[in-house]
């Protein structure tokens, strides 16, 4: 009888010990890789900009030198190649901490070469206006669509655009509900007459060349979404 109630307690200890650990991150959230965590640190370090304007986002955004091409001192690159929206929700806190006065976020491309499903993205987007909307409420949120991509150049196999343009919408249709966020349409001004993302802009398919960056100013600076 003793043994048996030993093995009953034993296990009873074992389950209430799994049930209190951290559920593991699902493999394609998996946002922590070496060179996110050594640009987490970097940002951690440069000095807070008061009334800054932030670009947030993946490798395209991380490919730009924003303060330069848009001559602003106090736009800041904080750009991550390979990061996902979880990746962006992970280090919005530090973003916020400055209470900058705009947010322009492009993320979603790497979800979905991940296959992480449109709904949790969305929710991603959802999660993001609203704890920047709580903790910093005079920041103006622009949330900039997902860019197209180009398959003839058979590095990024372009399987994504129904899932693109379902991610452009929810934007657009959470800017519609929330004066303090601005839809921007960045995917229909890139793309060529085939649908594709334009190869004046790109060499790769995904990532944008100078060319590319440049147009992506001018839309910024034409549209007023600077001033």
């Amino acid at each position: 009888m003793k043994k048996v109630f030993f093995i009953t307690t034993c296990l009873f200890l074992a389950c209430n010990a799994a049930a209190q650990q951290p559920a593991a991150a699902k493999p394609d959230e998996n946002y922590l890789r070496p060179y996110y965590v050594q640009k987490v640190s970097l940002h951690r370090q440069l000095a807070k900009t008061k009334n800054g304007i932030v670009f947030v986002g993946d490798s395209i955004t991380n490919g730009n030198e924003w303060a330069e091409q848009l001559n602003c001192l106090r736009c800041q690159n904080r750009g991550i190649s390979g990061d996902i929206s979880a990746g962006v929700l992970a280090r919005l806190d530090d973003i916020l901490a400055q209470q900058p006065a705009k947010i322009f976020l492009m993320i979603g491309i790497n979800d979905i070469s991940r296959n992480i499903p449109n709904e949790r993205i969305i929710g991603n987007y959802k999660e993001f206006v609203r704890r920047t909307r709580t903790s910093s409420p005079k920041t103006r949120i622009y949330l900039q669509s997902v860019l197209p991509t180009n398959d003839t150049f058979r590095k990024f196999v372009d399987k994504n655009d129904e899932s693109i343009k379902t991610l452009n919408t929810a934007m657009a249709e959470i800017a519609r509900g929330d004066r303090a966020v601005t839809y921007v349409d960045l995917y229909s001004m890139f793309l060529d007459a085939e649908g594709r993302l334009d190869k004046r802009y790109t060499n790769d398919g995904l990532h944008l060349l100078g060319e590319g960056y440049v147009l992506w100013a001018s839309i910024l600076k034409n549209g007023g979404y600077l001033k």
